[in-house]
């Protein structure tokens, strides 16, 4: 599952190019947030995350590079609940994809 504007065009089921600069902006706005929340660089990936197979002395599958994804998921949320454009719900939508990028949390130490 990629983490770009055609994907994210397929999940929240919309056609046509009218929507983009939009789309682009919310997906970017997106990501930011759920990096924030997971306290990453950048969005976690099959390698980084002990899931691409370190056994092969071939070079990496391009699976091992893509996003886990239930961060994609919950990013593709996040962008949702900004399109719904209803406060509570967006409230909702986020809920559910901090749910999906709790396991995904780095360095959260004591504070």
């Amino acid at each position: 599952m990629s983490l770009d504007i055609v994907s994210l065009k397929l999940a929240l089921r919309i056609d046509g190019d009218d929507q983009d600069d939009n789309l682009d902006r919310l997906l970017n706005s997106a990501t930011q947030e759920a990096l924030r929340f997971m306290g990453r660089m950048d969005v976690p990936t099959f390698s980084t995350d002990g899931y691409g197979d370190s056994s092969s002395s071939s070079s990496s599958s391009s699976e091992d590079n893509e996003p886990m994804p239930d961060v994609v998921n919950a990013i593709f949320l996040l962008v949702q609940g900004d399109l719904d454009g209803d406060p509570q719900k967006r409230q909702d939508y986020v809920d559910g994809a901090f749910n999906l990028l709790r396991p995904y949390r780095v360095s959260l130490g004591m504070a």
